[in-house]
């Protein structure tokens, strides 16, 4: 502690005497702390063996299928849905992101991968017709935009159907500063707006670490909410694709109509670095519901290429004073599905602000064409409290 700057201050010497050997304590332990997690990781044992890459890589494949959700699966007119997709069909895949994938965030969540998969490659292993491949629009936005949109026009309408990537670029979204908004680069909405009139059977796959805005829902039967999916990601997109996976992943977060309706549109990005928190206690989805909203889609929400129906819900407090539900699920479609039960409580009456319903519980089922099973969810009595 002999350093510092020279500069005589007024305090009692026994005091500042008092506190260097407060700081020097200090100092020691964490220094004794980090010497500490030093020696044992050095007596950590040598791993079992070497790394599994393909086993690594399988899991990853595996996580990411089930993140992706199916947000829109609509028909055109006379058709079945436009997913999954038929392997003969000629496919178009555009956009940059299939060919180069948005994958992870930036900042401190970067890792090396150990291989790294991307979606067009996966489709054209998994197709058995022609699969044409536009970029449509540079991922730092310049190029010669008119030309790129052109030659996706072409290949969008020489195909069956359109399978366009969009998302949000790596240089706009990372940890260590705010995005200035939620809608798409207007170069990619512009080669939707194209892609999408030059063949209504358009399918959008996005790639985004947070919400965007979807001014195109009505205008394309379907949307893969893919986030950033990690090294394997390209193969399990091509996989919900095609049908080998079928989806099954929720919101878990409300997707907006429009940035004014969300709860931090008020106060961000506030002043002198300084921004109030408004929302008080309606984060994330309890904000939309409170406001009765219209929401593009809502927290919980993702389809799946089968169809699930819900019977004999039974709620009861048991001796401990714990909410339990019972219900039976069926699944009444075609092919196997994963399915997501949500449980949300309401309080019948409030004295004080509260949430119109709150998620409490959820329990994750696999079922077979006709398969029934009867699913038991508990919510604790704690969970109930204010």
């Amino acid at each position: 502690m002999n350093s510092g700057a020279s500069t005589v201050w007024s305090s009692p010497k026994g005091a500042v005497e008092d506190r260097v050997a407060g700081l020097a304590a200090g100092l020691d332990a964490a220094v004794a702390c980090v010497v500490g997690l030093a020696r044992r990781a050095q007596e950590r044992p040598a791993a079992a063996g070497p790394l599994d890459v393909d086993a690594h890589h399988a899991l990853a494949r595996e996580a990411a299928a089930r993140s992706i959700v199916l947000l829109k699966n609509d028909a055109v007119p006379g058709e079945d849905p436009v997913l999954p997709l038929r392997p003969a069909e000629p496919i178009a895949v555009i956009g940059e992101f299939a060919r180069t994938p948005r994958y992870q965030g930036a900042g401190s969540s970067q890792i090396i991968t150990t291989r790294l998969d991307d979606a067009l490659t996966a489709i054209v292993d998994a197709a058995e017709g022609e699969v044409r491949f536009a970029p449509g629009f540079a991922l730092d936005g310049g190029g010669d935009a008119a030309g790129l949109v052109e030659e996706a026009v072409i290949a969008a309408a020489a195909a069956d159907v359109s399978v366009v990537f969009l998302g949000v670029p790596a240089q706009d979204e990372s940890e260590g500063y705010d995005r200035d908004g939620i809608d798409l680069p207007r170069t990619q909405l512009m080669l939707l707006d194209a892609v999408r009139r030059a063949n209504p059977r358009t399918v959008v796959v996005l790639s985004n670490g947070g919400v965007v805005a979807l001014p195109f829902v009505d205008d394309v039967p379907a949307i893969l909410e893919g986030w950033l999916l990690g090294q394997a990601g390209g193969s399990a997109t091509a996989d919900v694709l095609f049908g080998a996976v079928n989806p099954g992943g929720k919101l878990t977060e409300t997707i907006p109509l429009r940035l004014e309706d969300t709860p931090a549109f008020g106060s961000f990005p506030g002043e002198l670095g300084h921004v109030r928190y408004g929302e008080g206690i309606l984060v994330g989805y309890r904000w939309y519901d409170a406001r009765t909203f219209d929401v593009a889609f809502p927290f919980g929400h993702g389809l799946s290429y089968t169809t699930f129906a819900y019977s004999g819900a039974v709620p009861a407090i048991d001796e401990g004073g714990d909410l339990r539900v019972e219900v039976r699920i069926t699944n009444t479609g075609t092919v196997r599905g994963r399915e997501t039960l949500q449980v949300y409580t309401s309080l019948a009456s409030l004295l004080v602000q509260r949430p119109p319903r709150e998620l409490k519980a959820f329990a994750v089922v696999d079922l077979e064409p006709g398969e029934t099973e009867s699913v038991g969810l508990v919510v604790p009595r704690q969970d109930l409290a204010y």
